[in-house]
């Protein structure tokens, strides 16, 4: 009687909870956007310890603890290109006054945090429904370059660097042209790669009025484009005299080399990059293909985005998976976009689908914080061995997905049940 009694008043609860968060979703929305990536923020700090080769920094890491460090005034480190030109998170964290790496945690949690936020609002452009909007974001919070990569590598500009890149895609989407100018200076001074952003704006809106935004286009992405040069070529901290030419340090040619020489298997990691890290996002799109295709066909300014973002990966250098975890804005507006209805009211679908998320993602599985674990860890790096039985795991989790996703069931069940009479 007891149980039945807290059950209830429970189910009531929960009821009026419901009818709470939909009477006030514009703020009640945002909020368990937000709630969701910090419990799960909480949740994968035990199981994540931070790096601690090269005490804790990592490899790129060194570079910008010593920009940080010189911006405080201390020039004893060596601050190199391209690196030394990421001014905007050392600065953060220089003026924090904090440990650099505590100081490095402290920006990624937030811009975790605001990126569920933004995630939040890119879906509801959409007219996405909240519930639909937190299993999106859900989705994403347990990706492994997501929130666990900024405790796992924190001193890495990558999370603001994300943060800014929705940013970027809600301004311009909202027609915000001024703030869209401020965050590409933002973004180029965090990630370079964002500076390709400046087109993404102009396809959404040149077909309302072409002479119009294509000026305003022009005038926002120059505007970037020489805060870009003018820190390069006035750095801001001077790189030693051997590092001078910042242009030799980008090895786009090195780079391009070793993705069609298939060094190190480098053309297998650009190519499953998507696949092991991006989990039911990348598979989920591939069982609508004529729909996804369709979407990209009407909104032009994604498909430029889905090429900007695998021309950038291809000359990046390694860290593919890294360069297409950028990937998800894209990914988690096609998820929702070419997926039935039908597939968020079954209940079992949706269940089994979250399942194969986490498996395919591998939420929670061991790290280590030695550099030959971490090397496990990226698919840039890791082991030949381990590449091929995550790609078989991965490729099995992702058939079974869209095999979930596609198939009806109560049509199967009533063909299944026609064999079995004509049998009879």
């Amino acid at each position: 009687m007891l149980r039945s009694t807290v059950l209830g008043e429970l189910i009531a609860l929960l009821r009026h909870f419901r009818y709470f968060v939909i009477a006030n979703e514009p703020l009640a929305g945002p909020l368990l956007a937000v709630a969701m990536a910090a419990l799960v923020f909480a949740l994968l700090a035990p199981f994540t310890p931070p790096i601690a080769f090269n005490n804790g920094l990592g490899y790129d890491g060194r570079v910008y603890a010593d920009l940080t460090a010189a911006m405080r005034g201390d020039h004893s480190g060596t601050v190199v290109p391209p690196w030394s030109f990421r001014l905007l998170p050392s600065a953060l964290v220089a003026v924090s006054g904090l440990d650099v790496r505590l100081g490095f945690l402290l920006v990624n949690l937030l811009s975790g945090l605001g990126s569920a936020w933004l995630l939040y609002r890119l879906l509801r452009h959409y007219g996405v429904s909240l519930p639909r909007i937190l299993l999106v974001v859900g989705g994403w919070t347990v990706l492994p370059l997501g929130l666990r990569w900024a405790i796992y590598y924190p001193v890495l500009p990558d999370t603001l660097g994300f943060f800014l890149l929705l940013a970027l895609i809600v301004t311009a989407l909202e027609g915000r042209f001024l703030f869209f100018a401020v965050l590409l200076i933002a973004g180029t001074l965090t990630r370079e790669n964002l500076i390709a952003m400046g087109p993404f704006l102009w396809f959404i809106h040149v077909r309302r009025d072409p002479l119009g935004v294509t000026v305003r286009s022009l005038v926002v992405g120059l505007a970037a484009v020489a805060v870009y040069f003018a820190v390069r070529l006035f750095p801001v901290i001077a790189p030693p005299p051997e590092y001078g030419n910042w242009i030799e340090r980008y090895n786009i040619g090195l780079n391009l080399r070793q993705v069609f020489e298939n060094y190190d298997a480098h053309a297998w990691r650009y190519a499953l990059a998507a696949l092991l890290s991006l989990g039911m996002f990348f598979a989920l799109p591939l069982a609508w293909p004529r729909r996804a295709l369709a979407f990209l066909g009407r909104e032009r300014h994604w498909a430029y985005y889905l090429a900007m973002t695998f021309v950038v990966a291809l000359v990046g250098g390694r860290g593919d998976d890294r360069y297409l975890y950028a990937l998800v804005p894209l990914l988690a507006v096609l998820v929702v976009q070419v997926a039935p209805p039908t597939l968020w009211r079954s209940a079992w679908r949706v269940g089994a689908l979250a399942v194969l998320h986490l498996v395919a993602v591998r939420f929670l599985w061991p790290v280590g914080a030695s550099e030959p674990e971490f090397l496990q860890y990226e698919v840039s790096a890791m082991p030949i061995d381990r590449l091929m039985a995550l790609t078989i795991l991965c490729g099995i989790l992702g058939i079974v997905g869209i095999a979930v996703a596609r198939l009806n069931w109560r049509d199967l069940d009533r063909a299944r049940g026609a064999t079995a009479e004509a049998s009879a």
